[in-house]
């Protein structure tokens, strides 16, 4: 958790018909991590998490150990 630039993303429909995103950012040490982006968060990753930005992103775990995305600012 901390501050990481936005490299990539990818948006995608679920089965059900939500919206879904991974995102791939790295930090200052050019370390990369690739999480999930939920329904819940969409629209704020959509509009914070911009390619080239630095944001400060809180990320959280699902049961399986799957990283996705819990907060952006």
């Amino acid at each position: 958790e901390g501050q990481w630039k936005v490299i990539g993303a990818v948006a995608r429909k679920t089965k059900a018909g939500k919206n879904m995103a991974t995102i791939t950012v790295t930090d200052n040490n050019k370390d990369l991590k690739t999480f999930l982006v939920f329904d819940s968060m969409f629209q704020k990753a959509r509009l914070m998490a911009r390619i080239g930005v630095t944001r400060v992103i809180k990320l959280a775990e699902t049961k399986d150990g799957a990283e996705y995305l819990r907060d952006i600012y």
